[in-house]
């Protein structure tokens, strides 16, 4: 697997989850309609889960970007994501980076720090909620 990531990791990270158990929780199918979104600083090992309150909506208009800029996330690390939130994020300098294979909370992040993640691009990105 090729490494994309430059040296030094990313301080600040979110992740789409489906439940809130900590560092176990599950990595949520896709990222708009995601229930919950974990914040991540991988400096200090804080953390803090969120309900997203965005998470029922058509495909495409979802809006958790605007919460991920006020908090100063720097990466997503999603299973899959739309093509519009794509752009939102990387109009940001948000960085989205695939965690397809991963199960948790734990798993990502460990592979993130690791530098195991490659960049989304968008023909990565999905077309309905049902790509998965």
């Amino acid at each position: 697997m090729e490494v994309l990531q430059e040296e030094g990791f990313v301080m600040i990270v979110a992740v789409p989850l489906e439940t809130s158990k900590g560092l176990n929780s599950r990595i949520c199918e896709h990222f708009g309609s995601a229930p919950l979104y974990a914040v991540c600083n991988m400096d200090s090992g804080r953390l803090r889960i969120m309900e997203n309150s965005n998470s029922r909506h058509e495909h495409g208009q979802c809006n958790p970007v605007d919460v991920f800029a006020q908090n100063s996330v720097d990466a997503v690390l999603c299973k899959g994501i739309g093509g519009r939130a794509l752009i939102k994020l990387k109009m940001l300098d948000i960085e989205v980076f695939v965690a397809g294979g991963l199960s948790t909370l734990a798993e990502a992040l460990e592979s993130y720090k690791k530098g195991l993640m490659r960049r989304v691009e968008s023909e990565d990105a999905c077309q309905t909620h049902d790509c998965h």
